[in-house]
């Protein structure tokens, strides 16, 4: 569910560049809309830097809560499903990814 929402912020930020895009270059100028490009792009990357997140949380750490469901105690179970939420940190991370893809795009257009 979670890695669905990431995808379909990256889609609503991918179609929420253009549209602003489009504006921009059409009311102010083609400069502006490069602006609106760049700060798009940081945006789709940081929602899809989510995504990365959510699956490796799937992939690696879900298996150990399900292996733990019926054979460990109810506690250490728990605690292997409460290391599948991402913690605040990973935002940072995603942010980073989102300044990069930014400034990347900004030195290539």
């Amino acid at each position: 569910m979670m890695n669905a929402a990431w995808g379909l912020l990256s889609f609503a930020c991918i179609v929420a560049m253009r549209v602003v895009g489009f504006a921009l270059q059409w009311l102010v100028s083609y400069e502006a809309s490069l602006v609106a490009i760049c700060a798009g792009a940081g945006a789709v990357f940081f929602c899809l830097a989510g995504c990365a997140n959510t699956l490796w949380r799937r992939d690696a750490i879900l298996p150990e809560a399900r292996r733990l469901a019926g054979a460990a105690p109810r506690d250490a179970y728990e605690a292997a499903l409460h290391r599948t939420l991402p913690p605040n940190s990973s935002v940072f991370a995603q942010a980073a990814v989102g300044i990069l893809a930014a400034v990347i795009t900004a030195v290539n257009l």
